[in-house]
């Protein structure tokens, strides 16, 4: 749980239910009191500490769900503190928690707000959030821009931790690009 709630404190936040099945079946909690304890035992394995909340979500036969809503975090990189004290941050693709290399962490810390994109940027953003990966030459073809200037464009939006490159994947947006792309929906263009 650690890792989950470290991995969605660095993208744009998520929601974990305690009492479902893998297959989206409700069971429930034994006891709701203990479910929040042990949640709050691996939130305290984080650091810095993830902005989470509780929510009890009641079934039908007395039983309730553990409903944990996670905010993406301003201070990270969120990492899981082991015994030792070693730490590692970690990030969630699609359904799966994944240990965040050096090379990214370091990017991480860069506040990216500080780029001013314009117009075409967003076009590039909104392409990749609406695709997983896409290659540079298709980048091009639906963009009608010039190589040159979209691979330009790709290294700012790549310095400023709004997208990376996945192998066999092409261009893909990181956590912080959904989040920019998400933030621009909700205060209009």
């Amino acid at each position: 749980m650690a890792r989950t709630l470290a991995a969605f404190s660095n993208g744009t936040g998520g929601r974990i239910w305690v009492g479902m099945c893998d297959e989206g079946q409700p069971l429930g909690v034994v006891n709701f009191e203990t479910a929040g304890r042990a949640m709050n035992a691996a939130a305290a394995l984080v650091d810095p500490a993830p902005q989470i909340s509780f929510h009890r979500v009641p079934l039908v036969d007395g039983r309730s769900l553990l409903r944990v809503d996670v905010r993406p975090g301003s201070k990270g990189p969120y990492c899981v503190v082991g015994k030792g004290g070693e730490r590692v941050a970690y990030l969630r693709n699609r359904d799966t928690t994944c240990p965040i290399p050096e090379s990214e962490i370091g990017r991480m810390r860069k506040n990216s707000t500080h780029l001013s994109l314009q117009e075409k940027d967003w076009r590039l953003l909104s392409l990749l959030e609406r695709n997983d990966g896409m290659k540079l030459k298709e980048l091009v073809r639906r963009m009608r821009m010039g190589e040159r200037e979209v691979r330009r464009r790709m290294v700012a939006l790549h310095r400023a931790s709004l997208t990376r490159e996945v192998e066999g994947r092409g261009h893909v947006l990181t956590p912080r690009g959904f989040k920019r792309c998400r933030e621009r929906r909700a205060s209009g263009p």
